[in-house]
């Protein structure tokens, strides 16, 4: 669990199934097709976060609309997005395709020439 702060106030975030159920939920559509480039999706998915790390939080998705800092809410979802390749496990999963890569590669006939 980690905190993030919107509108100066530290609230609890974590990130795991529950996060991106609730994600799938609030948007319908499928975390992993989504490229959040558009702020609603970075909305939902902090407000994701926060609803897992505490269901009965008071924090609302009009409470995270109304930010007032920019700079707080990119902090929030970058937050948000670096716990999301923890929990994915992104540094192995990369290693490990780029593994089978160099393996395919070496395997691989080379053209005669």
């Amino acid at each position: 669990m980690k905190q993030i702060t919107l509108n100066g106030t530290p609230i609890p975030v974590v990130f795991n199934m529950g996060t991106l159920m609730s994600f799938e939920e609030i948007t319908d559509g499928s975390f992993f097709d989504n490229k959040f480039t558009r702020q609603k999706d970075r909305i939902a998915i902090v407000f994701a976060a926060i609803y897992s790390a505490d269901n009965e939080t008071k924090v609302t998705l009009e409470d995270l609309m109304n930010a007032s800092d920019w700079q707080e809410s990119q902090t929030a979802f970058n937050t948000v997005m670096e716990m999301a390749g923890e929990f994915f496990h992104l540094p192995k999963v990369v290693a490990d395709a780029e593994a089978k890569e160099t393996i395919i590669e070496e395997g691989e006939e080379q053209p005669k020439n």
